[in-house]
């Protein structure tokens, strides 16, 4: 299941996530929280901050999903963001550069009940360029919700 996170712009807790063109990415578009010159850090997430969206997707059956992302992270030090599934815990990926766009796996969500989870992604660092997430199950089915 691919998702394009430039499509998620209508979820009411998006900006201050941007969509911007970027011909390097997949379709055209990524998002980004704008860098406005004082390097901003966002430390704390949580479910009910600005700056996320939100993935939901259905298991046929019990399975481990890896979650990729196509991003552009220009530094290792200063370009990251927090995800979490369900009611897990916030976890950062941090400390990883691509060149350009490049595909990094944050994790594998192991043995997860069929039925309906949702997948938060929130700023944490300025200048993260996100662009599609794909979720891939390791039995059954996924679909998007």
């Amino acid at each position: 299941m691919k998702v394009e996170l430039e499509s998620l712009s209508g979820q009411s807790s998006f900006s201050p996530f941007v969509g911007r063109n970027d011909a390097a990415a997949s379709g055209g578009q990524a998002i980004e929280w704008p860098n406005n010159g004082s390097n901003q850090n966002f430390g704390t997430p949580s479910d009910t901050s600005s700056g996320q969206v939100l993935i939901t997707f259905s298991l046929s059956q019990i399975s481990s999903v890896r979650f990729d992302m196509l991003a552009n992270l220009a530094g290792a030090d200063n370009d990251s963001f927090h995800y979490k599934l369900d009611g897990g815990a916030w976890a950062v990926q941090n400390n990883v550069s691509t060149n350009g766009y490049g595909t990094i796996t944050p994790a594998t969500f192991s043995s997860l009940a069929a039925g309906v989870h949702t997948l938060r992604i929130s700023r944490r660092e300025d200048g993260a360029k996100l662009d599609r997430v794909t979720l891939t199950a390791s039995a059954g089915t996924i679909s998007s919700r």
